[in-house]
């Protein structure tokens, strides 16, 4: 099982963070070694990441940590930096897909 994590963008462009899916990962990570993200709002606002209109979107998930450290200051993710995904958009609902590379 992945783990999944949505993301509100509110109207003072703060973002709400809450797990969804799998919060409570060992030091290992999800088996599946894959991170999904849910997020609503103004994804070009974030700087963790990048080339979204290109149609090659990096996280950075050091940029991500540093963002948000409690929920992704985690063994399993550090040291990774940008990874490629995948992001699945509706309006202002994006699905973003991150199959993690071994650093």
């Amino acid at each position: 099982m992945p783990a999944w994590y949505m993301a509100i963008m509110m109207e003072s462009e703060d973002v709400q963070w809450r797990p969804k899916l799998n919060a409570d990962l060992s030091d290992h990570g999800p088996d599946d070694h894959k991170l999904i993200i849910e997020f609503e709002g103004d994804l070009e606002k974030m700087p963790w990441i990048s080339n979204l209109s290109c149609g090659n979107a990096t996280v950075d998930l050091n940029v991500l940590a540093t963002s948000m450290p409690r929920l992704f200051d985690k063994a399993w993710l550090r040291g990774h930096g940008p990874q490629e995904a995948s992001v699945a958009v509706m309006g202002n609902h994006h699905i973003i897909e991150i199959n993690l590379k071994k650093s």
